[in-house]
């Protein structure tokens, strides 16, 4: 009796949960996997593709190094980042729900930024 109990409750508390279709993909578009990108300053713009898009409540976050980036606007599927660092750089993504509760990630990507320099004799 007690497992029926507890497989009603919880049965009734996903009834009370807004639908939620689920996400099929996401992938981070930009920079490519193992891409090098040159000379822009320190400037790289992160693109996310999400399929379906992204739905009420819910947010992309963006990963540089582990370290989180600002959440990505409503409706906008990339970020510009400032002051990137030379050398290699691991990117994630992912969906969180209003609770924080990760729905989907990305295959994470790493890209080499390469800043030109002149040397002065």
């Amino acid at each position: 009796a007690a497992a029926a109990t507890s497989s009603a409750s919880a049965a009734s508390k996903t009834a009370d949960q807004p639908e939620v279709a689920d996400y099929e993909s996401m992938a981070i578009t930009s920079p490519a996997t193992e891409e090098t990108i040159w000379n822009t300053g320190g400037e790289v713009t992160i693109s996310v593709q999400l399929r379906p898009g992204l739905q009420t409540g819910h947010q992309i976050r963006l990963y540089i190094d582990g370290k989180p980036l600002p959440n990505l606007a409503p409706n906008t599927s990339s970020l510009q980042v400032s002051d990137v660092v030379r050398g290699q750089h691991q990117l994630r993504a992912e969906v969180r729900d209003q609770n924080g509760e990760v729905l989907i990630n990305a295959k994470p990507a790493t890209f080499f930024y390469q800043q030109t320099s002149v040397n002065r004799r």
